[in-house]
């Protein structure tokens, strides 16, 4: 009897029934309203895909294609006839007998009936006058007209109702998601009867055709096509029978399907349809649920039908052997999860009843026969056990009786193994008894596949929460917390888990039979889930203390900063590049030899690398501690977090990795970061003192008095190269802080699988893109300030010591076509000052970005010191070969296109040696030539020539006459 019969009589269609039925807080109840709802809007042109007796045609070998499909009688549509306006005058009685009909074919669908056609082969009886009902009903709907019928049957299939305000439901218009869920929990027969009759589920087109694949063509396979709801549906049919199909994925896209059925089902597919093999169940799965399912089903649904009339005792007659007739119970009790049936609940029972009753009897037979140590019984007996509850029972018996033998002097010595030395005497004594019970098991028990499971069962119980195994784990993890040292305890339990993994790897080596490396490994996590929190917890807080341990040693040793240094003056820039490269060379060295140490010895030891100069900012020696530290402490949380990716200890580990990690970064930034901002601060004050005695200069010089000597205060100059030469040791230093870190990053945290490079949500990525995005901007706060100071410095040169006779000198003078003073001293400083910063920076993107960037600025101020005088015709010779020593420097510092600037200002310089009639076809050719495309603006060419000293006499012939102007 279905459960949906206690609400046949009440599936009315007013509005008030149905916001009663929608506001239903049970799943079931409103489930069963909703299949009602369904089954009444359907009109029985569809049929069932399952066989439903043991009798008739319906019973084969294997199912034939009858396909559920959309269909319409096409009828041309005409004017109305008379008899349609008799049907249509007949009102009220009319409706009144559509509507008995369909109570009536609603409630025989309930009862398993469906479109004359029994869904589930019942007791035997029939209400005649019901189903004669049924049948009328049906012809007096498919005698209407065409028109008319397909508007009734568009009424009533895909009428929406109405429910409170507007609301407007359709059960086809769900998403495809939801009607897999809400049919998951129907019978097959009713599931298949409501699918088929809205429609939902569809086979299109199948013609039966040779195919390149055994399994599939015994299948019956051909040129199908289904929707992917359908799909959905039969395989979750398959779910429901045990049947486990998942997508296999690889770096988050969907690579190919993979399947796995019972042992019992597996062997069934094998012997119907030749489907061998995970790889063919999955190709067939992927292709043909449907058929897939109804072999099964075909083969299964007799039997199971017996079971339903209590004819148990048939379907041992036809089984034959005990273990046939296991194998069929065990089959039949994974269909049963699929409910075959309305009925299906009471059909289970029974099986599991005769299953449980020959299990219990051959579960006798071998207790006998394992006391005599009969081994040949034992098999026979274990072979009927294996198709019954996986072979529990026969697995129990060998079970209970080995912990009864080696309980007692394990748990002695488990309750003795309080350090890491005497919990390696206890895994010797453990390992015995695995590999004893390893042998008894092979003995006793059938291959291939129940000696193995009855060997993992007893690791399992050896680490279960009340095994003597985890109790071993929980004493030495005790015993190791009692010392009071973190230390020791983070390497006591370390050593502890690696024996423990040592011996899982042995286990799976035992012969004749193994356990399985991953069934081992995962008992072995469980037995730490409960000391995992106390061991991430203490990892962290010795990660802390190590680097604020190192941090504080070097500010001690340090005296809590950098000393002045060496002077400048005394430094070979091109041998302290070299230094930095051998440097770099050794701490790179030297960590790769503390990495092999560690693996060698289980433990890094601390490295010292000295210092690149005395009074360094920042000390790599620490750096590369604290990296080292940190990536033994990576190491061991490793261990846990390569658990399965289920369980919680696997995934506490992973975070306590990015955790660490994290630790790491804070403690590197916290030591370079201050060291930054104290030479940036430097900067800044040697910028503003030398504004300042600029301003002083400018105000003391009187005119008609000598100028001052160039360059400005000597002693601040010295400042600013000793400090220019601290903050680029420092780019250096921190630069290789950070490659120490990023080669622990990608070796440790990606090469591990703990963190991917691409995912910008990590912490870990956050918190390092953090570290060198801070850096970065101390390096150009830096660098902005060192180029200001250059920049001032030259342009004070110029303001101090260019004199107005340079560029217009007397007619008396005669012509020298060498620099001038001016230019020499701003050149000789321009090259002294940036010497360190094109040797000692080693990336050369750097060291192009801000010579780039000098000369850039050196340009605007040439046209503004070009700007400050009048520029006669020997003035221009003078000045063209001031601004060729410009570009001289230029083209040796800068790149192409800063170099764009001097060459174009060159070639303007010669507008001072024209004559005034070629002046306007020279700037024309300029012009014409791009010369100043994105280096001058056109106001800017005009102030340059507007110096001219005869400007105001040919002003006329200029203006007005140049397309720029």
């Amino acid at each position: 009897m279905s459960d949906y019969e206690d609400e046949s009589s009440g599936a009315g269609s007013s509005a008030a029934q149905m916001a009663k039925w929608l506001g239903l807080a049970s799943p079931r109840e409103l489930l069963d309203r909703t299949t009602k709802f369904v089954l009444n809007a359907a009109h029985g042109k569809s049929r069932s895909l399952i066989p439903t007796s043991d009798e008739g045609p319906h019973r084969a070998e294997h199912f034939g294609e009858t396909g559920v499909v959309d269909w319409e009688e096409e009828e041309e549509e005409g004017e109305e006839t008379e008899e349609e306006r008799e049907e249509a005058d007949e009102g009220t009685e009319r409706r009144q007998r559509a509507e008995s009909a369909l109570a009536v074919l609603e409630s025989e669908i309930l009862q398993g009936r469906w479109n004359e056609y029994a869904l589930a082969s019942d007791s035997g009886s029939d209400d005649g006058g019901a189903a004669r009902r049924m049948r009328v009903d049906l012809r007096r709907r498919q005698q209407q007209p065409g028109r008319r019928r397909r508007q009734a049957q568009q009424a009533q299939q895909a009428q929406p109702w109405r429910v409170g305000a507007g609301r407007r439901i359709a059960f086809t218009r769900l998403p495809a998601r939801v009607v897999v869920r809400i049919l998951s929990y129907l019978p097959v027969e009713a599931l298949l009867a409501v699918t088929g009759s809205c429609r939902v589920l569809r086979r299109v087109v199948h013609r039966q055709e040779p195919s390149s694949s055994s399994a599939e063509a015994s299948l019956g396979v051909g040129s199908a096509a289904y929707t992917a709801l359908g799909l959905a549906l039969w395989r979750a049919l398959l779910r429901r029978m045990g049947w486990r199909i998942w997508q296999a994925r690889e770096h988050g896209q969907e690579q190919a399907q993979r399947v796995e059925a019972p042992r019992s089902h597996a062997r069934l597919m094998q012997a119907l349809c030749g489907v061998a093999g995970a790889a063919e169940l999955a190709s067939a799965v992927a292709a043909t649920p449907d058929l897939v399912f109804k072999a099964a089903f075909d083969e299964l649904h007799g039997d199971y039908a017996a079971f339903r009339r209590d004819a148990w005792p048939q379907v041992v007659r036809g089984a034959g052997s005990a273990w046939a007739v296991a194998e069929r119970l065990d089959q039949l009790q994974w269909l049963g999860h699929a409910l075959p049936t309305a009925d299906a609940p009471l059909v289970n029972r029974r099986i599991d009843m005769a299953a449980a009753r020959l299990e219990r009897a051959y579960e006798g037979a071998f207790r006998r026969a394992f006391v005599r140590g009969d081994a040949r019984r034992m098999r026979t007996c274990a072979r009927v056990l294996g198709h019954l509850g996986e072979g529990r029972a026969c697995i129990g018996v060998m079970q209970t009786a080995a912990l009864a033998a080696c309980s007692a002097g394990l748990f002695e010595h488990a309750r003795a193994a309080k350090d890491a030395s005497a919990f390696g005497v206890f895994l010797g004594r453990l390992h015995a008894a695995v590999a004893a019970h390893a042998r008894a098991v092979s003995h006793a028990l059938p291959p291939p596949w129940l000696p193995a499971a009855a060997l993992t069962q007893f690791v399992r119980s050896l680490f279960a929460a009340d095994g003597v195994a985890r109790a071993a784990v929980q004493t030495v993890c005790a015993g190791l917390l009692a010392q009071g040292s973190d230390a020791a305890y983070l390497q006591g339990v370390g050593s502890v888990v690696a024996q423990l993994l040592r011996a899982t790897a042995q286990w799976g080596g035992l012969r004749p039979v193994g356990v399985a490396p991953a069934d081992a490994r995962r008992c072995v996590y469980a037995a730490f889930d409960g000391v995992i929190d106390e061991y991430v917890g203490r990892e962290r807080r010795v990660v802390e203390r190590a680097n604020a341990e190192l941090l504080e040693r070097w500010a001690e040793r340090a005296g809590g900063g950098g000393g002045p240094g060496e002077s400048a003056r005394l430094v070979d820039f091109e041998q302290r590049q070299r230094q930095i490269d051998e440097y770099r060379a050794r701490v790179l060295r030297a960590m790769d030899e503390a990495q092999a140490q560690a693996q060698a010895q289980g433990a890094a030891r601390r490295t010292v690398v000295g210092e690149l100069v005395r009074g360094a900012p920042v000390s790599i020696g620490t750096c590369l501690n604290m990296v080292l530290a940190n990536r033994e402490a990576v190491g061991r949380l490793a261990v846990f977090a390569d658990a399965p990716a289920d369980m919680r200890l696997g995934r506490l580990a992973a975070e306590a990795i990015e955790s660490v990690f994290c630790i790491l970064l804070h403690s590197i930034g916290s030591h370079v970061r201050p060291a930054f901002a104290r030479i940036v601060a430097e900067l800044k004050d040697i910028e503003q003192a030398a504004m300042a005695s600029m301003d002083a200069q400018a105000s003391a010089q009187q005119p008609g008095l000598a100028p001052q000597p160039p360059g400005g205060d000597a002693a601040l100059r010295e400042r600013f190269a000793a400090a220019s030469l601290r903050f680029l040791e420092l780019i250096h230093l921190a630069d290789l802080a950070v490659q120490l870190v990023e080669l622990h990053y990608t070796r440790a945290l990606v090469g591990g699988g703990f963190v991917s490079a691409a995912d910008f949500l990590s912490t870990c990525n956050q918190e390092k893109r953090g570290l060198e995005r801070a850096i970065d901007d101390a390096v150009a706060v830096g660098m902005d300030s060192v180029i200001d100071v250059i920049v001032q410095q030259t342009e004070h040169i110029l303001q101090t010591t260019q004199q107005a006779a340079d560029y217009f000198p007397p007619t008396s003078v005669s012509l020298k076509l060498t620099p001038t003073l001016a230019c020499t001293h701003a050149v000789h400083f321009l090259a002294e000052s940036t010497l360190a910063l094109r040797q000692l920076t080693a990336q050369r993107s750097l060291r192009l970005v801000c010579l780039g960037e000098i000369g850039e600025r050196m340009f605007h101020v040439l046209v503004r010191n070009i700007g400050r005088f009048r520029v006669s015709e020997p003035g221009g010779f003078q000045l063209i070969a001031d601004l060729n020593l410009y570009y001289d420097w230029a083209q040796a510092n800068v790149d192409a296109d800063t170099l764009r600037f001097f060459a174009a200002l060159k070639d303007l310089a010669n507008c001072f040696i024209l004559p005034p009639r070629d002046l306007r076809g020279f700037l024309r050719e300029q012009y014409s030539r791009r010369t100043f495309d994105g280096v001058m603006r056109s106001e800017e060419v005009y102030d340059v020539v507007a110096c001219r000293a005869d400007y105001r006499a040919i002003r006329g012939q200029v203006e007005g006459h140049c397309d720029f102007m």
